[in-house]
């Protein structure tokens, strides 16, 4: 997650889908996965999506506020977008500009890598569903904690390692709400609830989530 990407149609998609996965029974905690470096492209940039107002007005106009004050998590933390009580961790990944070559240099980012997930989990020890936002999802077997790519993915041992501490569900999104060519055409996009204690390895639990307003569009 980037800053740069607060307030666009996919965070409409995806705060409107973890209020509905919380409903009013599960406690809910977000892992930002902020993405600090530097970076030109064009994410974040349909944030004109008026048409799907009717699906969720209050959600929408919250969000329209939040561009107008300025695109941060900060803000969107303060605005309450997502159910009472949610828990957040905002600290961003640890990144390296140049390549770690030597197995001392690899040892030292994977150090830093752990200690940031760490503080994750007790920051949401108590939480049961537990949202883990990357910009790309989960990392695939090229990519190493100690790679300059690591700072977009979450790696299925920290998936894994919520297991251990209690949390029943984790929901995990990849680019998890989508737009093709235009605002208005919303699709959702691998978008996992993972129920852990199962091998998270094989995401074999998977289930495809879709927003209940897509007939809006």
């Amino acid at each position: 997650m980037r800053h740069e990407y607060v307030g666009d149609v996919g965070d409409f998609g995806k705060y409107a889908l973890l209020n509905a996965l919380a409903g009013a029974d599960l406690s809910l905690g977000v892992v930002w996965y902020l993405n600090t470096c530097v970076e030109s492209n064009n994410d974040g940039r349909f944030t004109d999506y008026r048409n799907l107002r009717s699906c969720n007005p209050y959600l929408h106009d919250q969000l329209l506020q939040i561009r107008a004050k300025g695109r941060s998590l900060e803000h969107v933390e303060a605005a309450e977008v997502l159910r009472a009580g949610t828990r957040f961790y905002r600290e961003s990944v640890p990144f390296t500009a140049n390549p770690c070559f030597s197995p001392a240099a690899r040892d030292k980012e994977c150090a830093r890598r752990k200690a940031w997930h760490e503080e994750a989990l007790r920051k949401l020890a108590e939480v049961e569903l537990v949202f883990l936002d990357p910009d790309n999802g989960l990392a695939g077997t090229r990519v190493k904690p100690y790679s300059q790519r690591s700072v977009k993915y979450a790696f299925r041992e920290e998936v894994g390692e919520l297991a251990g501490r209690g949390q029943e569900r984790c929901a995990l999104p990849a680019s998890a709400v989508k737009t093709v060519g235009r605002a208005s055409q919303m699709s959702t996009q691998r978008t996992s609830t993972l129920r852990l204690g199962t091998d998270v390895s094989s995401l074999g639990h998977a289930n495809l989530l879709r927003p209940a307003c897509d007939s809006a569009a």
